[in-house]
């Protein structure tokens, strides 16, 4: 698309401008690509071999309006993120791995964070192909960061074209629940096998689930996310509902805002696009990137299910990192 196009020629721009003060080498370096919303200690530094986005998933136990809070009902943030390759392809003879460098963070977190996983999903399987233990990590009244480290090859894909990848953390809660997030999102992959593209849900979704309540997400539905600067009015298609054929509750309240801080205390909201009870069917938003400082930005997607039989909210959460430039 001439998104991803224009972001590949000014990166090969870039580097040719730094490269032009010292002498040229032997061989050409590789093209690296700046990973847009990469946070500042990305291990990789927020360079890819191709366009990637910095993506996050959220899970949230935390009480809604008339809940209140006790040690059961708020049991913080488990985030599960990363520069993910969304839409590229990834061609096995030259890029032989999947490789993501994942954050995990937990906020007011009482439970204990057991391990992250990355799961390959096709149209005949879905297996989780790496495990990183993360035994310990647990933060009752502060932030905790955590990096890990997944690779691995494309081959394990049982099929190739359009094929899904999920990220996943879990957590035990002190109250013997549990409280997991995932980040799904979607890669072409070429490695010889069978061509089968997954049509299940084939769009990011970042998902919380707790024990009774099960799933809560919110989705992005445009595809490709934006791996180039958006201007004007920015329309992307997002839904919040609930879309597991299981037992999940029902999406109560929904929220759409751009650059909210809810670490912080108090919360900041961040600019509120779309804020309001019930379900959202797909919907185009009208973010007005105008009314926002040209540079990196992020727009949030919390759909809360209310569970009152353990009084308090399962709340999902996708957040998509994008970049405004206004002349």
């Amino acid at each position: 698309m001439a998104t991803a196009r224009l972001t590949r020629v000014l990166a090969a721009l870039l580097l040719a401008a730094g490269a032009a003060s010292v002498a040229a080498p032997a061989q050409a370096d590789p093209v690296l690509y700046p990973c847009i919303g990469a946070p500042a200690d990305e291990p990789a530094g927020g360079l890819y071999p191709e366009p990637r986005v910095f993506v996050e998933g959220q899970a949230q136990w935390v009480p809604g309006p008339g809940q209140v809070s006790n040690p059961d009902t708020d049991n913080g943030h488990v985030h599960v993120g990363a520069c993910i390759p969304e839409r590229e392809v990834l061609n096995a003879a030259v890029t032989p791995n999947l490789t993501a460098n994942v954050r995990v963070v937990t906020f007011h977190q009482p439970g204990t964070v057991t391990y992250a996983s990355m799961v390959f999903k096709t149209t005949a399987s879905e297996v989780t192909v790496q495990k990183a233990q993360i035994n310990g990590l647990s933060c009752p009244t502060a932030e905790c960061v955590r990096w890990v480290a997944f690779s691995w090859p494309l081959s394990a894909f049982d099929r190739a074209g359009l094929q899904e990848v999920r990220f996943r953390v879990f957590v035990n809660e002190p109250n013997g629940k549990q409280q997991n997030t995932s980040l799904n999102w979607q890669v072409t992959v070429e490695n010889g096998k069978t061509r089968s593209n997954v049509t299940r849900m084939p769009y990011l979704r970042g998902k919380g689930w707790y024990t009774h309540s099960l799933y809560c997400e919110g989705s992005y539905l445009s595809v490709p996310v934006p791996d180039a600067p958006v201007a004007g009015v920015w329309r992307p298609t997002v839904m919040m509902d609930t879309h597991s054929s299981d037992a999940s509750l029902p999406v109560t309240h929904y929220t759409a805002a751009v650059d909210p801080h809810g670490h912080e205390s108090p919360p900041d909201p961040g600019t509120v696009v779309l804020d309001a009870d019930g379900r959202l069917p797909a919907t185009a938003l009208a973010v007005d990137t105008t009314a926002l400082a040209n540079g990196p930005h992020r727009l949030f997607l919390r759909s809360g299910c209310r569970d009152d039989s353990l009084g308090s909210t399962n709340w999902g959460v996708l957040a998509v990192s994008f970049v405004v430039a206004n002349p």
